[in-house]
């Protein structure tokens, strides 16, 4: 039954629908594109940290090529579900709810639709899985699809919370990474997000029958444990994008924030990166350090000129 049904399969298509939203958008001056988006709720900025030092060279080497690629190649990284920090990022929970012959018209109905079966084709496979008796069966085989969708799917996970100390803490390697600061109206197509749902229980999924796709189909790769709810979590979602790039238009990075205790040498490595990427692109990037507020445990962020003397006329 795998093959024949798969769970979220309205995926693309609920996609392709924000596509043509953005599409009209993009025709639209920054302003109003920026004032729609608050409109809807949408941050205007979404932020990436990353760490950059660490002890072993190899590694450390993987991180600063990280940057080029952001800097230098104007891309982000798309991964899977299964590869996150959290071992229950994605899952679900699956209720069929229809029994007897509204379960089997609606399994017909699927087959015929996804499969390109006839009617008489899909009631024989039907017949001969026994799901018609044992619905859960049809429930655990939807799980197993599940997880495949989980590692296929590409996801950019940015945050609404540049300045939280537990994010700089533990995505900012403690304050010695940086964090990239995102216009999103500058490139709608690839850094409009979704918001990320923090509940205690896995997202149920009911409507794997229908036939237009809804939000509900995306609720299992948009929530998360309360646990997680300090991230203030977006996320870019791509179908079939899992371990790809998502390239972005250069003019969308607006700054990047040095961590407390970013080092000089890591500093340095960044300007320039930045003094090349404006000359690359001719997009100025602003900089800022991550300074504590005057007697509160809260973060200010203060401007720094990055430009190099040889950058200067």
């Amino acid at each position: 039954m795998t093959e024949t049904i798969h769970p979220l399969h309205p995926i693309n298509d609920l996609l392709a629908e924000y596509e043509e939203a953005i599409a009209h958008l993009e025709r639209q001056p920054l302003p109003w594109r920026t004032a729609r988006l608050r409109q809807w709720g949408h941050p205007r900025s979404l932020y990436k940290f990353r760490a950059l030092p660490l002890p072993n060279q190899l590694e450390r080497k993987q991180r600063l090529d990280e940057l080029k690629y952001i800097l230098l190649d104007s891309t982000l990284w798309l991964a899977a579900t299964t590869s996150f920090n959290d071992p229950f990022d994605g899952r679900a929970a699956f209720r069929i709810a229809e029994r007897g012959d509204a379960l089997r018209d609606a399994l017909v109905s699927q087959i015929v639709r996804v499969a390109r079966k006839d009617a008489r084709q899909a009631l024989a496979l039907i017949h001969s899985t026994g799901v018609l008796d044992h619905p859960e069966l049809l429930e655990h085989e939807l799980s197993l699809g599940h997880e495949r969708l989980r590692d296929s799917v590409g996801i950019c996970s940015l945050s609404a919370a540049p300045s939280s100390q537990l994010m700089w803490a533990h995505y900012g390697y403690e304050h010695r990474g940086i964090c990239f600061r995102f216009e999103v109206a500058r490139d709608l197509r690839n850094l409009i997000a979704h918001k990320v749902i923090y509940a205690d229980d896995y997202p149920v999924v009911e409507n794997i029958f229908a036939d237009a796709p809804s939000e509900q189909d995306l609720r299992p790769l948009l929530q998360k444990s309360p646990d997680w709810a300090y991230e203030k979590e977006w996320r870019v979602i791509k179908a079939n994008g899992a371990r790809t790039t998502l390239p972005f238009d250069p003019a969308a990075l607006t700054a990047v924030i040095f961590g407390m205790r970013t080092s000089v040498q890591d500093r340095d490595h960044v300007l320039d990166l930045l003094s090349s990427r404006e000359r690359k692109y001719g997009y100025p990037v602003r900089v800022f350090e991550a300074m504590p507020a005057f007697n509160q445990y809260r973060l200010r962020f203060r401007p720094i000129e990055h430009r190099r003397p040889e950058d200067y006329p």
